[in-house]
């Protein structure tokens, strides 16, 4: 790699923050650059005025001019116009920071809105199980949990770029005089504050403390402050032992911090020596030209102030931190939105059929997940006709829910097809593929919404369909938990809202339930049912289950259940172990082979009787 590339591969992050900015708000980041360019030049102008001044009140002077000829020989147009640049640079800063502060919001939206619309890109899952690409969206919104994101990195980048600057603005104001002179200071002030940035990364690093440490420090904090360890630490006498152990972790986290600080106690001290005696060196070769008569006494007062001006060359703050942090979140995004756009099935494909007509069929399907060696699925056959209602059961990593992710497009088979009445699956729209599936999974989402828009999710903007969502509220039981709740359809699911109501397990189900049968009254053609009622005992979810086949009947329905009792009177029953179909057939059918599916049901029956019993 050349000097040049590695240049560019270096302020890659900054171009790509600076792109987006532009982008994000492209006017007010012309106005920032506006307000900086003449932030930058309001002290280098400062000086040479101040040099101005400083001679024509020393013509004045020598003249003997009264004080109307010297204002109207100069002096008076000098002091107007320093007036004029102090307060212009009273009022600079504070339109920097304004100015900077609304474009790192616009930023930062800008970043929310692109990482959102990277992650709903693909119509499958996979990024969202996937360790790298979690990385890269945890990092893309790292300014969530407390780190410096976009918005700071703006201000950040607003008050370096000023700092810097005006420190270099000041040294080519000394070539004026002597370009060695300008050199020399330069390479001492650039070389200090190369050292002061390095050794404040170091102690950035060393705030973080030892990691281990800082977490269980954390953590303890947390256990004595929240109230999920309230009673325990009550109950069993732990508050001193946490309290001790506290204190001991963080003592252990920040004993780097307190050897970096001593550091930087003897670097700063080292730091004033160096820059005084490089100003007090340059101040000298100043005096010396003045008394030789190089320089006159206004000049003099123009490079002085010039020497000063290569001060803001060593500010080193949290800004540099700040600036990495928020660049580090953007380029994220920027890398998942790259990562994303490569995956498969983004793209959409032929139109699917309204409706199964005939079958859908697993032919030869086998899937792992990336990076791991162990078949979830393997050489998967499985046939379900149009209208009727197939139960998949099994042990736990039986491969259950993977096929359920299939069926739906969340994840695309890594070897064999899904065919729908003759069409490869995988050449469809996967998107329109997945509005004709309805399904509530075991964690189905709790959505802090209105009753009415958590049931018509499918439909929510539709207001010709809100009958519908009382007849399918009805049909899966929650008719009753929508009359309890104080604003009826339109009370908020959550408490964490003003007028909202958290609801128990159990009525979330049925809000879940009644979402789904709302999605078929809407003409969606496969219902899935992935285990959404576990939470309710054995009796009522037979009782669901059975009422939901009576009321699908002639929907393609996948039901699965650990519970055997819940799925005895779907068509047909799917017994997966490791990832393949051993059995399948009607209940009776099983329980007379006397097989896996028998012996499991009557395990299962056994220990409902002696349930019962006791």
């Amino acid at each position: 790699m050349s000097l040049f590339d590695g240049l560019l591969s270096r302020m890659a992050p900054t171009t790509t923050l600076l792109r987006c900015t532009v982008v994000s708000g492209p006017l007010l980041a012309l106005g920032l650059a506006g307000t900086l360019a003449v932030c930058v030049a309001l002290p280098a102008l400062t000086a040479v005025v101040s040099g101005l001044l400083v001679r024509s009140l020393a013509t004045a002077y020598d003249s003997g001019w009264s004080v109307a000829q010297a204002t109207a020989n100069g002096v008076g147009a000098a002091v107007a116009v320093l007036l004029l640049l102090f307060l212009a640079q009273q009022l600079a800063s504070p339109v920097v920071q304004a100015l900077s502060d609304a474009l790192g919001r616009r930023l930062e939206v800008h970043v929310r809105t692109r990482v959102m619309a990277a992650s709903l890109a693909p119509a499958g899952i996979l990024h969202l199980e996937d360790s790298v690409a979690l990385r890269r969206l945890s990092d893309a919104q790292s300014w969530t949990t407390g780190r410096a994101g976009p918005r700071d990195a703006v201000v950040a980048m607003a008050v370096l770029v000023l700092q810097n600057m005006q420190g270099v603005l000041a040294g080519l104001l000394l070539v004026a005089f002597r370009w060695w002179l300008a050199a020399i200071l330069l390479a001492v002030y650039l070389s200090v504050k190369s050292l002061l940035v390095k050794d404040f990364r170091a102690a950035l690093s060393a705030i973080a403390g030892e990691p281990d440490a800082m977490r269980r420090s954390v953590y303890l904090r947390d256990l004595a402050t929240t109230a999920a360890g309230a009673k325990d630490l009550r109950v069993f006498g732990l508050g001193d032992w946490v309290g001790r152990r506290f204190r001991q972790e963080w003592s252990l986290a920040m004993r780097a911090v307190r050897n970096t600080r001593r550091r930087w106690r003897w670097l700063g001290a080292a730091v004033s020596a160096v820059i005084l005696l490089a100003q007090g060196w340059a101040f000298v070769v100043l005096g010396m030209a003045a008394l030789d008569g190089d320089i006159t006494v206004g000049e003099l007062t123009t490079f002085g102030t010039a020497v000063l001006g290569l001060a803001p060359l060593l500010g080193v703050s949290y800004d540099s931190a700040r600036l990495g942090d928020g660049r580090r979140a953007v380029c994220a995004m920027v890398e998942l939105e790259n990562e994303l756009r490569d995956t498969r099935f983004t793209a959409p494909g032929e139109a699917v059929p309204p409706v199964v007509g005939h079958a859908i069929s697993f032919e030869g399907i086998s899937f792992r997940y990336p990076g791991t060696d162990r078949w979830i699925v393997k050489n998967l056959d499985l046939v379900i006709d149009a209208g009727s209602s197939v139960a998949i059961v099994g042990a736990n990593g039986a491969g259950k829910s993977t096929l359920v992710k299939l069926l739906c497009r969340f994840h695309e088979p890594d070897t064999g097809r899904i065919v729908v009445d003759g069409t490869d699956l995988a050449t469809t729209d996967a998107r329109a593929w997945q509005r004709r599936i309805a399904a509530v999974f075991q964690d189905f989402t709790r959505y802090e919404l209105s009753a009415r828009t958590n049931v018509a999710l499918s439909a929510a903007d539709d207001p010709s369909g809100w009958p519908t969502v009382e007849l399918a509220a009805a049909q899966a039981g929650a008719d009753t938990v929508v009359a309890a709740l104080p604003g009826g359809w339109d009370t908020v699911l959550s408490a964490r809202y003003p007028g909202g109501v958290d609801l128990s397990g159990g009525q979330w189900q049925r809000v879940a339930l009644a979402r789904a049968l709302f999605a078929v009254r809407r003409g969606a053609g496969i219902l899935v049912m992935d285990e959404p009622a576990a939470a309710l005992d054995g009796r009522a979810e037979a009782e669901l289950h059975d009422r939901f086949l009576q009321l699908t009947k002639g929907i393609t329905t996948v039901v699965i259940s650990h519970r055997f009792s819940t799925v005895r009177h779907a068509d047909k029953i799917v017994v997966l172990d490791r990832g393949c179909v051993v059995e399948q057939g009607s209940h009776d059918e099983l329980v007379s082979a006397g097989g896996t599916y028998a012996r499991m049901f009557r395990l299962q029956a056994q220990e409902y009787c002696r349930q019962t019993d006791e």
